[in-house]
């Protein structure tokens, strides 16, 4: 019986695992990037800026803060949480479906005036709101130095301000994505989710600490998937991701090494697959997969996957009825599983090095 079956972690899997550590080890020493770069945004931020961008709180998230980096060069994500009048005090989410929800005002005003980007119907711009955060973020960043460090090229995205950075001492370069977000309520009062009494008790414990610091496990990004309205906001689990992670190691390695096939094959430029649709298909299985060794376990993580995919969807967990893949056709669904397990059925741990 072969180690795998005796449900042994293979020697040629160990050793990937130990590298990739290393890398980890590398990345973290550089991990007080992310920390300079919200602190001279928020100095700059509070100086001339509305309530909304000089209240915001900033909270570092993503692969860089759950320790799943499987490279060097990962990016670092940095969420600017806004703060008043962008806040659920005057709006209401208004569920939509497959994790998207409108901002609907809720008449309550903000220093005696409706706040700005809403429109006739109450409904809350996300494209207007977003493009004035970046404007804001990239001017607050262009040129700049930060510790040793300087600036050397800004990128808007509708999801991210990208920000590079280069060591004026040894060249390095550093990412860091500045990511603008509306903070959630509290789990039980919003539509649209899986119910927390549905949910394992570990995440259900996870949200009710979040909550209790002052957080949310549920926020919102400022834009919408392609053909969706200017008004339309994307549901965003970061922090509950980055607790749930840092505090389960087996699925963390399991996580991984997926991160680690799927990067090799490229599937993010090819099909649009990324590292978040791995973390949200794995928060949805914890159970078993929490069961399994890494090597098992990441081929568990790819099956429950490829099962999805051959059916015309991604569950979006913990959004409620959301497929990830929503604006895919089916048969971008089934070519993409059949990529996968082609994948899958040639995998060997004794050559599982080539991905490092």
């Amino acid at each position: 019986m072969s180690a795998v079956q005796m449900g042994v972690t293979p020697p040629g899997v160990t050793y990937v695992m130990s590298e990739v550590h290393k890398r980890q080890r590398d990345f973290l020493a550089t991990e007080c990037v992310a920390t300079q770069v919200s602190h001279h945004l928020q100095r700059k931020l509070d100086l001339n800026s509305a309530s909304f961008l000089s209240e915001a709180k900033f909270h570092f998230v993503g692969s860089a803060a759950e320790n799943l980096v499987t490279s060097i060069s990962d990016d670092r994500d940095l969420l600017l949480v806004l703060g008043p009048p962008y806040t659920l005090q005057y709006f209401k989410a208004v569920h939509e479906g497959h994790g998207r929800y409108f901002m609907k005002w809720n008449k309550c005003k903000w220093n005696g005036t409706k706040p700005r980007y809403v429109n006739d119907e109450n409904y809350l711009s996300a494209t207007s709101l977003r493009n004035h955060v970046t404007s804001c973020v990239r001017s607050s960043l262009e040129g700049a130095t930060i510790s040793e460090k300087k600036v050397v090229k800004i990128l808007v995205w509708k999801q991210a301000v990208r920000v590079i950075l280069k060591d004026e001492y040894d060249g390095t370069k550093h990412i860091v994505d500045v990511i603008p977000q509306i903070m959630g309520g509290k789990w039980s009062t919003v539509d649209g989710l899986v119910s927390l009494g549905s949910l394992e008790p570990e995440l259900q414990k996870l949200i009710t600490e979040i909550e209790a610091a002052g957080n949310s496990a549920i926020l919102y990004s400022l834009f919408g998937a392609a053909g969706t309205s200017l008004h339309t906001f994307t549901t965003n689990y970061s922090i509950l991701e980055r607790e749930f992670f840092l505090k389960n190691h087996g699925l963390r390695e399991v996580v991984m090494l997926a991160k680690l096939i799927l990067s090799g094959h490229h599937w993010k430029d090819k099909y649009g697959i990324k590292a978040a649709h791995l973390k949200r298909v794995a928060l949805g299985n914890i159970t078993t997969l929490g069961q399994l060794n890494p090597w098992q376990g990441m081929q568990h993580l790819f099956h429950l996957m490829v099962s999805q995919l051959q059916t015309g969807y991604l569950d979006g967990f913990p959004d409620l009825h959301c497929d990830l893949l929503w604006h895919k056709t089916e048969e971008d669904c089934q070519y993409l599983a059949k990529a996968i397990m082609n994948v899958m059925m040639t995998l060997d741990p004794k050559f599982l090095a080539n991905y490092l």
